[in-house]
């Protein structure tokens, strides 16, 4: 499991997931955290 870099928001965590979903060989679960994370922000903006 990736660990939240320091610093990062969540939409700058998702994005990264995204993009290294295949370097960390779990694409489809990549995209549901992503997927998760983005709900998350919706319900605690910034």
């Amino acid at each position: 499991m990736t660990y939240h870099p320091p610093g990062m928001d969540l939409d700058a965590f998702a994005y990264h997931i995204a993009n290294n979903a295949e370097k960390y060989g779990w694409s489809m679960l990549g995209a549901q955290i992503s997927y998760l994370i983005s709900r998350v922000g919706a319900r605690h903006p910034k």
